[in-house]
């Protein structure tokens, strides 16, 4: 080879590898205009984890020269059929599953899902990935091939509604940067359930009727507070529901209490016991305020993914449920919806019953270990007599035959523990309990699921607590 020749060659392979090394720090996601939401959430937040990892994201009409390209797209959608036979594996039918196919040669990484969520969490797997390496880098080469399904069904955090955060406009729940970022959170770690209770009264500890603070009632106008604080509370709560929905997040919801009462509840710290403030509603006219109310609360949220109420604590037995919650579905044509139960301080038979009369599924959540998260596995024995014992505790539950789905109620905050705490290989090893008996999955409550989710511990005039806004940024363990 002539000296000219070489001098070329060596000048040629300069330009291509240093384009090359150029071209790796940037990427392309595609993502069909028509991808459901989650799919978009999916390259939204990969897009943001790259661009903080120092990646140079791009978009089809800045592209200028070579980037490595994320396609972003579900099994059995037009984007992903050109790659089912490139990828030679194929996604698990499971629900929320994905495949991550890399093809270095063509500078490709594909991420395929078995549905939009999967596809979704397939995104977040590269972006954990690259940001592992730690400095951009060509992302075809740094991400691994895998293929993944959730290891439980249902995965959900469980909060609480408080009645003044509903009262107050400035509180976290009329905050929807609050609600953004939460649900941002939670979407990032796999949970798919946001199991919203309620209501709960932070001053005296009550549990009152949600309905009167959501839904008004024309039949029963003066039960609950005004139209106007309920049709707020309400859109705030659609609207929940619909941030959710986009993360691949379904929204329950557990009403604690069957009273209703004449009037509005008493501001802040003026509740005291006992609960009732007004006269209570009580034989039909309370089967008809709660029938309505159901009514006009599924209507107005119809993409709620599972509603339901205590039977224990509640006073009522199981003909007052059938002839409301169940009848009110009836109504409207949602015998489908999905309902839920504790089994605190009820009976399988009674559940078993009433699980008899719904069409749809029937999910009962049990405590895992009473109040307390104690143990990493089911541990709790309580030696007092019914009704305290066995109620905190899996009973006869788990037993076949059985006409519902359990659901692990893993109560954390009722700890004794002062202070904080977090421990990986504790939470590795409960979650492989999770399963026990037939289970599909487990609802978790946070730390500060009884309390405010902004910052209400610390003096912040005296000790700079700024690295958190609100409470699951600093408990983000939990």
């Amino acid at each position: 080879m002539s000296l000219r020749k070489k001098l070329f060659t060596i000048l040629l392979s300069t330009l291509t590898f240093g384009s090359a090394a150029v071209a790796s720090t940037e990427v392309l996601i595609e993502v069909a205009g028509s991808a459901p939401p989650p799919v978009q959430q999916g390259a939204r937040i990969l897009g943001k984890k790259l661009a903080e990892t120092g990646y140079h994201v791009v978009t089809a009409k800045g592209v200028a020269g070579s980037p490595v390209r994320v396609v972003l797209a579900c099994w059995d959608s037009d984007a992903a059929r050109p790659w089912h036979s490139r990828a030679k594996r194929t996604v698990p039918e499971r629900p929320e599953s994905f495949l991550i196919a890399t093809f270095p040669e063509q500078h490709t990484v594909v991420v395929l899902g078995s549905d939009p969520v999967g596809t979704m969490y397939g995104a977040y797997e590269v972006a954990e990935q690259a940001t592992r390496v730690g400095k951009p880098a060509d992302l075809s080469r740094v991400v691994h091939t895998r293929v993944d399904s959730p290891f439980v069904e249902l995965r959900g955090v469980n909060i609480f509604l408080q009645t003044d955060a509903l009262e107050d406009l400035a509180s976290w729940y009329h905050s929807e940067s609050f609600w953004e970022a939460y649900l941002d959170f939670l979407s990032w770690c796999r949970f798919n359930f946001l199991d919203i209770h309620g209501m709960y009264g932070i001053y005296n500890t009550d549990f009152p009727n949600a309905f009167t603070y959501l839904v008004k009632s024309e039949s029963y106008p003066e039960v609950g507070s005004s139209a106007a604080k309920t049709a707020r509370n309400l859109r705030m709560f659609k609207r929940i529901v619909a941030l959710a929905r986009e993360r691949g997040i379904r929204v329950g919801f557990m009403n604690y209490n069957a009273s209703a009462h004449v009037g509005q509840p008493p501001p802040g710290k003026n509740r005291r016991w006992p609960r009732r403030w007004g006269k209570a509603l009580s034989g039909e006219d309370l089967v008809r305020y709660t029938r309505e109310v159901t009514r006009k609360l599924i209507r107005e949220v119809p993409d709620l993914w599972i509603f339901g109420f205590r039977i224990g604590e509640s006073g009522k037995d199981v003909d007052f449920y059938r002839n409301t919650y169940l009848a009110a579905l009836r109504d409207i044509g949602r015998t489908d919806m999905r309902i839920y139960t504790r089994s605190w301080l009820t009976t399988k038979e009674r559940v078993t019953t009433l699980a008899g009369d719904v069409q749809g599924p029937f999910y009962v959540e049990i405590k895992y270990n009473g109040e307390q998260l104690g143990s990493p596995y089911h541990a709790i024995l309580d030696p007092r007599p019914w009704p305290w014992n066995p109620s905190y505790s899996y009973e006869a539950y788990t037993d076949r035959p059985r006409n519902y789905r359990i659901i692990w109620q893993v109560r954390a905050n009722g700890t004794h523990r002062i202070f904080h705490w977090g421990d990986p290989d504790f939470v590795r090893r409960a979650v492989r309990t999770f399963p026990f008996a037939g289970a599909v999955g487990f609802s978790l409550e946070p730390m500060q699921a009884y309390y405010p989710w902004d910052d209400f511990y610390h003096n912040t005039t005296r000790v700079d607590h700024s690295f958190f806004t609100w409470g699951y940024q600093r408990d983000w363990l939990w």
